[in-house]
């Protein structure tokens, strides 16, 4: 019932308008008309065909393989159709050649012996066409995961972005504003606004108001690393804010270099690029006792090429990247993530006191 009814399904149909089924068709009755041409003595063997089909019939009929020449379209048909190609090649040939093999062949035990030998093709090509037929359907089984995994992590990506979006609002908006507001009531309570004070009980009062001041401060901090606003200007400004970043707070020479010229890049990609270089320049800081850092973009017609380099302590890489997670990396795993959700690859290259170097290539 699978057979009739993929002979049936609107692919199969489209056959008819194939040209390699019309080919296949005019190998398959040339080779017929052959066979029952030259296959009686009336014919007279002059030229070289004729000759070496009668060779050939000399050959299958010595050994009982009358019909070998119908390989050639049974391999036709099953390198372009499949499983159902060889085997309508092979029933067409069955029917096709049985008078022929019951002309020639005189015993039963040989006219089996010649429908085996015509079988063995069959069985050969229909089991590779299975074999890969089973390969392709686990590669497209691979592939369906692949892209539902690619498309989970897009859902994790995004709505890791629009969580930090919310938070920084609420730390910027709601949090650092009450605490604005507290130390501004504690400054006027040290000034003596609400009453005259003891001056312990102000030095104590001060010290809140300036550690207010401080948390205050912490939390814009944090309100910026977690969604800097100079993402909406653009992005190479804001991997030079990241840069300019580390040099600052840190202390650590921090370079950023742009080849080529800029250009729009996918949805979402810049944000990708933008935590990547965060993570990057995050595990200078707290790791690598750098005294420089380097960031370079290459933008090419067909890749954007990113390295992040430092010279400071380095480590000892993994055999296998999946090794990061177990050793407690994880800022490095989730650069290599969000690289292969971006199509890229992600390399690290570092020794022990040589620094680290971060490369990765992504498709333009």
């Amino acid at each position: 019932m699978d057979i009739f009814r993929s002979l049936r399904s609107k692919e199969t149909k489209g056959i008819l308008y194939s040209f390699h089924f019309w080919a296949i068709v005019l190998i398959f009755s040339a080779i017929a008309v052959i066979y029952y041409l030259y296959s009686y003595p009336v014919i007279v063997f002059t030229n070289g065909f004729s000759l070496w089909f009668w060779y050939l019939i000399t050959f299958e009929i010595r050994y009982h393989m009358h019909g070998i020449l119908f390989v050639v379209p049974m391999l036709y048909a099953t390198v372009r159709f499949g499983w159902y190609g060889i085997l309508i090649t092979w029933a067409s040939c069955m029917v096709v050649m049985f008078p022929y093999i019951t002309n020639w062949q005189y015993s039963p035990i040989t006219r089996v012996i010649n429908i085996i030998y015509l079988s063995v093709p069959f069985l050969v090509l229909g089991f590779i066409t299975l074999g890969l037929k089973q390969i392709e359907g686990r590669k497209r089984v691979l592939e369906e995961r692949e892209a539902e995994r690619q498309a989970y992590m897009a859902q994790i990506f995004s709505a890791q972005e629009k969580e930090r979006q919310r938070i920084a609002h609420e730390l910027h908006d709601d949090t650092a504003q009450k605490l604005l507001a507290t130390a501004n009531r504690a400054q006027s309570l040290a000034l003596g606004e609400f009453g005259k004070i003891e001056l312990p009980v102000k030095n104590h009062v001060e010290w809140i108001r300036d550690m207010v001041l401080q948390l205050s401060e912490d939390i814009r901090r944090i309100s910026l690393v977690l969604r800097p606003s100079i993402l909406d200007i653009g992005f190479l400004p804001a991997l030079a804010w990241l840069a300019n970043k580390l040099e600052t707070d840190d202390g650590i020479n921090t370079k950023l270099i742009v080849n080529g010229g800029e250009r729009k890049l996918a949805p979402g990609t810049d944000m990708m690029i933008f935590r990547i270089v965060q993570e990057a320049l995050n595990n200078i800081r707290r790791h690598s006792k750098a005294t420089e850092a380097t960031v370079t973009l290459d933008f090419t017609p067909k890749t954007l090429k990113l390295s992040i380099s430092d010279n400071g302590k380095g480590f000892k890489v993994p055999v296998k990247m999946g090794a990061l997670t177990v050793e407690g990396k994880l800022g490095l795993t989730g650069m290599q993530q969000r690289t292969n959700f971006l199509g890229g690859t992600f390399n690290i290259q570092s020794k022990p006191g040589k620094g680290a170097n971060i490369f990765i290539e992504l498709k333009a």
